[in-house]
């Protein structure tokens, strides 16, 4: 008899569904809505959300609640058991009590390695975005966290700390504190401002949108390519910071598995390479299913 999963993979800008055929983990059906995470929307709003991804997804797949087998959640913001419990009554009205609901990395950890894998052999999962985090558990189950702190406070090596490093580099250049580099230029062309007394003005405006500052990044990724060496050190940094925050999940759980996941990773082999140099004898890995999928196997991972 054929089986059918869902999983929902919540974040902060986009909540992603799929049905997933339970005998080949084949995608049946994809859809998305918007923001799922419980302090940027509140529980309402997020599960309104949730109910248009899961809904869409399975008028596509031409299903209805009562043929899932199973229903897995990787949610962003679900960072303890008071925000999981919440979650679990809100949903399990819906879907059943049985439905398995996590934090967002987990469904990415579940998806890089597959359920079996995970529990035969552990894995760690390392995602670098706009925000940076890495996440593992080993085959005791025990489990390890770091960084996803935010840009206050951590997301060491993330889109956004190159993205603002790079802008702090361009400051620098401009006052002559340091040595000159391209993205003094791009600075002003980015946040199409004549000068940095302008430039403050934008920066420091209440209403100035965060997700500028990492909207910076692709200029320091052409600068380094160009043999730009400011922005091929920031390039270097950010790969030495990414490895510090695997290894304080790896050591202690005991792995050498690192799956490498997050549009920054993805798009940066330089930053790949210092992450690399920076992890020796520490084996790196594309994921073996996206995030959302690795919720909907989330189930069979217990």
């Amino acid at each position: 008899m054929v089986s059918f999963r869902i999983g929902v993979d919540g974040g902060g800008t986009t909540t992603r569904a799929v049905v997933v055929d339970g005998e080949s983990n084949v995608v049946m059906a994809r859809t998305q809505s918007g923001s799922s995470n419980l302090y940027n929307l509140g529980l309402e709003g997020a599960l309104q959300n949730i109910h248009i991804a899961v809904d869409a997804a399975l008028e596509q797949a031409g299903m209805v609640v009562g043929q899932i087998d199973s229903w897995g959640f990787g949610l962003a913001g679900v960072t303890g058991e008071h925000e999981k419990s919440r979650w679990q009554k809100a949903l399990g009205a819906r879907y059943g009590a049985g439905a398995v609901i996590d934090e967002d990395v987990v469904a990415a950890l579940v998806g890089a390695f597959g359920p079996d894998e995970l529990k035969r052999s552990g894995g760690a999962v390392l995602i670098a975005g706009t925000g940076a985090n890495c996440f593992g558990q080993n085959e005791s189950g025990q489990r390890a966290r770091a960084d996803g702190w935010g840009p206050m406070l951590g997301d060491r090596g993330s889109g956004f700390w190159l993205g603002e490093s790079g802008i702090r580099a361009a400051v620098a250049s401009w006052d002559g504190a340091t040595v000159p580099t391209p993205l003094a230029q791009s600075l002003l062309k980015h946040f199409d401002v004549p000068d940095l007394n302008a430039l403050v003005g934008v920066i420091y405006d209440p209403t100035f949108p965060r997700d500028r500052i990492a909207a910076f990044v692709p200029f320091v990724l052409q600068a380094a390519r160009d043999g730009d060496a400011v922005s091929m050190q920031l390039m270097h940094d950010a790969g030495t910071h990414l490895a510090s925050t695997a290894r304080a999940v790896l050591e202690p759980l005991g792995l050498k598995q690192l799956a490498l996941a997050g549009g920054l990773i993805e798009n940066a082999p330089e930053i790949r390479e210092s992450l690399a140099r920076s992890l020796p004898g520490i084996e790196l890995l594309q994921p073996r299913y996206e995030p959302v999928v690795g919720a909907a196997l989330m189930p069979l991972a217990l």
